[in-house]
């Protein structure tokens, strides 16, 4: 059975910052500059972010258009998931064949790890 949806509706603002009164190229404009911040982000925070929009989601307490807006985002996040994490499988699967000089070129040593931890 469906959750009704509970609690004053909210407005997208409240959300994402932006106004009611934007025209539909600043909404075009803002929905770029989201796909790009999407495609900045990590794994670990595309994935905490669609966590956090699932929960909403299953909230039940916002209304229809958030919940399509968040429903798209949590969509693109999750593309951008799927995205990191096919590109992690092809460099684990370069580094398992035999042979494979790419591999070295990949600054993988460990000795390329600890300088990134620093």
């Amino acid at each position: 059975m469906a959750r009704p949806i509970r609690g004053r509706p909210r407005r997208m603002s409240e959300f994402d910052g932006s106004s009611q009164g934007e025209n539909t190229k600043g909404r075009q404009d803002g929905k770029a500059r989201r796909r790009a911040d999407v495609d900045a982000l990590s794994f670990e925070e595309a994935q905490a972010e669609l966590d956090r929009i699932v929960a909403t989601l299953e909230g039940g307490e916002i209304d229809l258009d958030r919940s399509l807006a968040l429903y798209e985002r949590g969509v693109a996040l999750a593309r951008r998931c799927q995205s990191l994490l096919d590109s992690a499988e092809l460099r684990v699967e370069r580094l398992r064949v035999p042979g494979n000089e790419s591999s070295q070129g990949d600054n993988l040593s460990a000795d390329a790890w600890a300088r990134t931890d620093e």
